[in-house]
């Protein structure tokens, strides 16, 4: 039964890599004739003085061309092999978060000069009569 199962598995996996390889042979076959339309398109617009037709149907054409060309597709960045879906979570950072900005502020120099406590991001502060800054609640 699980011979079975495993080469179902193996044989479905076959196809769908069969099936991508199709898809990316029809994706470029139409940016091609896209491609080809456009320059058409652009090559008439311009012999005709509809300048900003014809640059944009070129512009088309180029991008389609070259899309064409590279075989490039967004479909293909998504699933490849770079990006592991199976891979473990990451593991939790041991320090606490308000320890880690009170640190960065401290490291900052960002202190209150009245009370002397690090001023956190998100705090609000300001100069106080002799322009030293400060709390708002220490002010």
């Amino acid at each position: 039964m699980q011979e079975t199962v495993s080469i179902q598995a193996s044989v479905a996996s076959a196809l769908c890599m069969e099936l991508r390889d199709i898809i990316r042979g029809r994706n470029r076959v139409v940016n091609v004739l896209l491609a080809v339309g456009l320059a058409l398109v652009s090559i008439r617009s311009l012999r005709s003085g509809r300048r900003l037709r014809g640059l944009l149907a070129g512009a088309g054409a180029v991008a389609f061309g070259v899309s064409a060309t590279t075989g490039s597709d967004a479909s293909e960045s998504v699933s490849g092999p770079e990006y592991d879906t199976e891979a473990e979570p990451a593991e939790p950072a041991e320090a606490d978060a308000a320890t880690v900005t009170e640190e960065s502020a401290a490291t900052a120099g960002l202190t209150c000069e009245i009370c002397g406590e690090p001023i956190l991001p998100g705090q609000r502060r300001g100069p106080n009569e002799d322009d030293v800054i400060v709390h708002d609640d220490c002010a």
